[in-house]
């Protein structure tokens, strides 16, 4: 008898966790297709999800909780993810919206460089990169002009500890 009832409720866990599992799922997919369609998703819980490959372009996803997500691919477009936590998140190949470009002009008296760089992402804590960012730097010898278009994705605050980032570097 006591076996029996071990029986029944291990099986009646086994349920139980199936059943919240598809449930969480099924609460995600329904959140996700809301984004989708709102472009408003602040703070809600997205852990996890895949969201590869999706146009997440101008998205609001303030606080939301990101961890572990599959982004790669997504494009993320003027997307707010401020406070964000994106700890694990795979941004591999992600569009970021970013448009970095930089002017270097080098000269002395026998020759002169010049070339003109246009990057995807640009680097990180570099004050060009702001939503629209400048930065002009002069010496005897030439000239560097950064700046970056409109159109970056908003990380203000957000956690990427450990996210993979679109060149595929993992962010410390």
């Amino acid at each position: 008898m006591k076996l029996k009832n071990l029986f029944t409720a291990g099986l009646s866990l086994a349920v139980v966790f199936t059943a919240a599992k598809y449930l969480t799922f099924s609460n995600q997919k329904n959140q996700v297709k809301e984004l989708l369609q709102t472009k408003q998703c602040p703070e809600c819980n997205f852990s996890n999800a895949n969201l590869k490959g999706l146009d997440l372009q101008g998205v609001n996803l303030q606080g939301a909780n990101l961890e572990g997500a599959n982004l790669s691919g997504a494009k993320l477009t003027n997307a707010n993810l401020k406070n964000a936590n994106l700890n694990r998140a795979n941004l591999t190949g992600a569009d970021l919206g970013c448009a970095g470009i930089t002017f270097n002009l080098e000269a002395n008296e026998k020759e002169a460089n010049m070339d003109f760089n246009v990057t995807a992402v640009p680097q990180q804590n570099n004050p060009e990169n702001a939503v629209v960012g400048f930065n002009m730097k002069a010496t005897d010898r030439g000239a560097t002009m950064r700046f970056n278009l409109m159109g970056c994705a908003d990380f203000s605050n957000a956690s990427l500890q450990e996210a993979k980032m679109p060149d595929g570097t993992i962010h410390p």
